[in-house]
């Protein structure tokens, strides 16, 4: 019950979370470049098995990137997919993704 409401309030903000996103677009053109990410939308890699990550702020990005690099080491056969909601956090530096 709870989770439908929840979920019904997530459908209904939706469009001023777009439109938020619109608007931050206008300054910053490359926020509008990773509007899937940011819902949660993405494809995988074809005969994907492995971890999805998703960070949300630019401290998380740099904790993402800690994890990622121990889980490297640990497991280098893990399939790794990191989404981030912002354009702050370059990811892949220092990755090797």
């Amino acid at each position: 019950m709870i989770r439908g409401v929840y979920t019904f309030l997530l459908y209904l903000s939706l469009p001023l979370v777009l439109v938020r996103l619109l608007w931050r677009s206008l300054k910053a053109p490359d926020y509008r470049s990773r509007w899937p990410e940011r819902l949660g939308v993405f494809k995988p890699p074809s005969g994907w098995g492995g971890l999805w990550i998703h960070a949300v702020s630019v401290g998380e990005v740099e904790l993402a990137r800690r994890l990622v690099t121990e889980l490297k080491g640990r497991a280098p056969d893990l399939g790794l997919f990191v989404t981030a909601t912002t354009t702050t956090g370059d990811f892949s530096e220092g990755t090797g993704l």
